[in-house]
């Protein structure tokens, strides 16, 4: 997969995902992704950051605005996965809330 190119929104978002202890990133999936230990917790496209979310978190966190399920090319979801809408400045501290959400899942 190509390189996704970073927006501002997006640039602020992995400085602030790499501030947070113990968090690594990697390029995967043609993109900068968040690692917790050997656990992936989100990723950054072009245009959202991509969270895993609880399954009982799922429908709440679907009907904020900017939030949709992640598919991948084919169209099929992307198991519980979200990606949240990173493209205006008012995106960024839903896209860290929900990063946050994603790590603890992951690492509890």
């Amino acid at each position: 997969m190509a390189a996704q190119p970073i927006s501002a929104q997006g640039l602020k978002v992995k400085e602030e995902l790499l501030s947070w202890p113990g968090v690594t990133t990697r390029r995967m999936f043609g993109c900068d992704t968040f690692f917790a230990g050997p656990k992936m917790f989100a990723f950054l496209l072009s245009d959202g950051l991509v969270v895993k979310a609880a399954p009982e978190e799922r429908d709440s966190l679907l009907a904020r605005p900017n939030v949709e399920p992640m598919r991948m090319g084919n169209g099929v979801r992307f198991g519980d996965w979200l990606k949240v809408a990173i493209e205006q400045e008012a995106d960024f501290d839903l896209a860290i809330d929900l990063a946050g959400r994603s790590l603890a899942l992951v690492t509890k």
